[in-house]
C-alpha cells in the first residue's frame, strides 16, 4: 500500500513544477497544529518540534539543513522530507547509518501520522496535520520553553540554545554572539507606576525588540528584567550593529502603558565567541575547547553589560 502511495505522490509531483519551497529552515519552531510536524521523542533534544508547512526539507546536523538535528551521529544531510497538500514522504540520502522508519531501513516511503523515525541516536515521531496529538504536543512545546509574562523564550529553553549554539560554534568554527540587556533603572519603574505596570512594560519590550531580530535568532528572558538574544552566524561587529538597532527600537518611541507615558532605555552587552574563548581559557580545567558553558558566555556578556551601565546606561558596550 505505501509502494502505491508513493508512486501516486511521485507521479502527481512529477506532473506539476518542483515544490517551491527552497531547502530551509520551517517558518519557526512554534508552528501550530495546522501543519504537520515531527516532535523528537528520543535523543538530545527530547521535546523538540519542527513544524512542516508545505515545502522540501533536509534533515541533518549541519547548520544549513532545513531540519537541523544536534546529533554527531546524524549525517550532515541525512534524509529529505517532501511536504504538500498530497502527502508527505521522507527519502534516505545515503547516510552513514540510515534511516529507520518504524524499526526498519527505507529508501524513500510515504509518511503516516503516528509514524517513527531513527535517524542516528535522534528518534522522532511524525504527526499529521489537525490531529489532536499534533496539538497536544503544540501546547506541551509552548509551555514548557515560553515565558509566562513575555511570551519569549524561558531561562531553561535559552540556556539549552546557549550550550547548543555554543557546541555548534566551537566544533565547526563558526560565529556565534550573544546580547544581553535590562531595562535602565526598572526598580524605579516598578516602585513608582507598581509591579503591574512594569510587567506591561516588559510585555510591550519584547513585543519591538522581536520586531528587530532574524528569524535564526533566539530572544529569551534570562530573569526579572535581563533578556538575552542568541544571535548564530554573527561576529561581534554584526552583533554590535543588532544591538544598536535593538537599543533604539527601545528608546526612540515612548511606551504608553495604562494611559501613562514613560521613556524606556535598555543598556546592553556583547559577547562573540572569541571573548568566551579568551575568558574560558583563564579558568582552571580545560573548557576552551569541548566544554561549551552557557553561564560563561553569559558572564562575558554580562561583564559588557555593566560597563554600558557605568557608561550612562542608553548604550551599547562590546
Amino acid at each position: 500500500v505505501r509502494e502505491r502511495e508513493l508512486g501516486t505522490f511521485m507521479h502527481d509531483r512529477s506532473e506539476r513544477s518542483e515544490i517551491t519551497a527552497p531547502l530551509t529552515a520551517p517558518a519557526d519552531l512554534d508552528g501550530d497544529s495546522r501543519e504537520s510536524a515531527l516532535i523528537v521523542i528520543a535523543g538530545r533534544e527530547i521535546g523538540k518540534r519542527y513544524p512542516l508547512p508545505p515545502g522540501e526539507y533536509v534533515m541533518g546536523r549541519s547548520t544549513e539543513a532545513g531540519v537541523t538535528i544536534d546529533d554527531p551521529s546524524i549525517s550532515r544531510k541525512h534524509a529529505r522530507l517532501l511536504i504538500s497538500q498530497d502527502g508527505c514522504i521522507i527519502e534516505d540520502l545515503g547516510s552513514s547509518n540510515g534511516t529507520e522508519l518504524n524499526d526498519a531501513k527505507i529508501d524513500v516511503v510515504p509518511l503516516r501520522d503516528g509514524d517513527i523515525v531513527r535517524v542516528g541516536n535522534t528518534v522522532l515521531k511524525f504527526l499529521g496535520v489537525g490531529t489532536a496529538e499534533n496539538a497536544y504536543h503544540d501546547e506541551i512545546y509552548r509551555i514548557t520553553t515560553t515565558d509566562g509574562l513575555t511570551s519569549v523564550y524561558n531561562r531553561r529553553y535559552l540556556l539549552d540554545q546557549i550550550e547548543r549554539e555554543l557546541t555548534r560554534a566551537l566544533r565547526y568554527g563558526r560565529d556565534l554572539s550573544l546580547l544581553m540587556f535590562d531595562v535602565d533603572e526598572f526598580k524605579h519603574l516598578n516602585d513608582t507606576y507598581g509591579h503591574v505596570m512594569g510587567d506591561a512594560v516588559l510585555q510591550e519590550l519584547a513585543e519591538r525588540i522581536e520586531g528587530s531580530l532574524r528569524r535564526a535568532d533566539i530572544f529569551g528572558r534570562y530573569g526579572g528584567e535581563e533578556f538575552c538574544v542568541v544571535v548564530p552566524e554573527v561576529a561581534l561587529e554584526g552583533a554590535l550593529i543588532l544591538a544598536e538597532k535593538v537599543r533604539a527600537r527601545v528608546a526612540d518611541q515612548p511606551f504608553v502603558v495604562g494611559g501613562v507615558t514613560m521613556h524606556v532605555t535598555v543598556s546592553i552587552g556583547v559577547a562573540d565567541i572569541e571573548g568566551y574563548r579568551e575568558s574560558a581559557s583563564s579558568i582552571p580545567g580545560d573548557l576552551r575547547s569541548w566544554a561549551p558553558d552557557p553561564e560563561q558566555f553569559i558572564k562575558v556578556a554580562d561583564a559588557h553589560l555593566y560597563a554600558a551601565k557605568d557608561a550612562g546606561r542608553n548604550r551599547v558596550s562590546g
